[in-house]
């Protein structure tokens, strides 16, 4: 009987869709390497993680699945897998996952890069969204002191 973060959450997700669970899954994935694991122990945790990453954790379940039953390699099975995901931002994110392990690339490594250029675009996002807000302001300042 756990809490689960999807509901409390749910309001996220329906509002700005798939590219949140983006960030949700760098979130994850850094937090799980910290630990040092093995890729496909990464994956096989993130399938059964259904609280935490939600629809996505049946997609992690068939490469999971792919990798164990069927001997595939990880970047393989993450790439016929992610073929199936709509949302851009997941996908390119899916891919350039798998050309990491392609290259044999430490998963610690890979997440911090991943995460730095989250938090840059948010940064970026944040202060757009500000400028937005502050010329609204101003036009509704400007409206009330003619209409005064």
């Amino acid at each position: 009987m756990g809490i689960s973060l999807k509901n409390r959450f749910d309001f996220l997700l329906r509002r700005n869709g798939l590219g949140d669970l983006r960030q949700i899954i760098i979130l994850y994935f850094y937090a799980l390497s910290t630990a040092s694991p093995n890729p496909r122990d990464v994956v096989k945790m993130a399938s059964s993680s259904a609280l935490a990453l939600g629809e996505l954790s049946n997609f992690f379940g068939k490469v999971s699945n792919a990798v164990e039953r069927w001997n595939y390699g990880l970047h393989q099975a993450i790439g016929y897998v992610s073929k199936k995901i709509r949302d851009k931002e997941v996908f390119t994110f899916l891919k350039r996952f798998a050309d990491s392990l392609t290259l044999n690339m430490d998963l610690r490594d890979f997440t911090r890069i991943e995460f730095e250029k989250m938090m840059t675009n948010l940064v970026d996002e944040f202060e757009r969204r500000l400028e937005r807000a502050k010329k609204l302001i101003d036009a509704y300042s400007a409206i009330l002191t003619s209409s005064t």
